[in-house]
């Protein structure tokens, strides 16, 4: 997965992030044109965040940091061809086959009793010891588990075919434009 930093705003006071300039004119269309946001006179270069927490005026200032840039990731078409090798060279993974019930064992019985003894924090050590020997000889709890199962051939197709579906690798031209209109250097 490639990256490129992009352009970042952010606040020193609460640590906020946006990756649009903070003028009027985003401020308006991003945040005092937004019914669900309750602020609707930010200024430009104002946080947001702090503004909805009633401490307005505090600015936003152009992160200059690298490691505090916001970074978007991309899939060029050589990480593409890769990762779907590696998708179909993978075996079959794990899947739920519903659920069952099953008795507990015996260390899910003694974890389960430790952490009510535990509750019991205004017992003295006798009456703590009382009630773990009256816990131990009660019947196992029934537990519900996961059944799993290797997923089918058809369904390790479809997983696999969802994934490719939903990669979606850049061209050296739409990398090229990203790089021109996001990234900062």
């Amino acid at each position: 997965m490639s990256h490129i930093f992009i352009k970042t705003w952010s606040c020193t006071e609460c640590g906020y992030k946006q990756d649009c300039e903070p003028t009027q004119e985003n401020a308006d269309l991003h945040f005092n044109n937004d019914v669900k946001f309750t602020v609707s006179d930010l200024k430009a270069e104002e946080c947001p965040a702090c503004a909805l927490k009633s401490k307005r005026g505090k600015p936003l200032a152009k992160e200059i940091n690298p490691l505090k840039k916001s970074k978007m990731n991309f899939m060029d078409e050589t990480e593409h061809v890769v990762l779907i090798a590696a998708l179909e060279a993978d075996g079959p993974q794990q899947v739920s086959d519903g659920v069952e019930m099953r008795d507990e064992t015996a260390l899910e019985k003694n974890r389960r009793i430790e952490k009510d003894v535990e509750k019991l924090e205004n017992l003295s050590n006798a009456e703590k010891s009382q009630a773990r020997a009256d816990l131990h000889s009660q019947p196992a709890r029934q537990v519900q588990t996961n059944r799993m199962r290797d997923e089918f051939p058809h369904e390790r197709k479809a997983r696999i075919d969802l994934a490719k579906s939903e990669l979606k690798p850049l061209t050296d031209i739409q990398i090229a434009e990203l790089r021109a209109k996001f990234e900062d250097n």
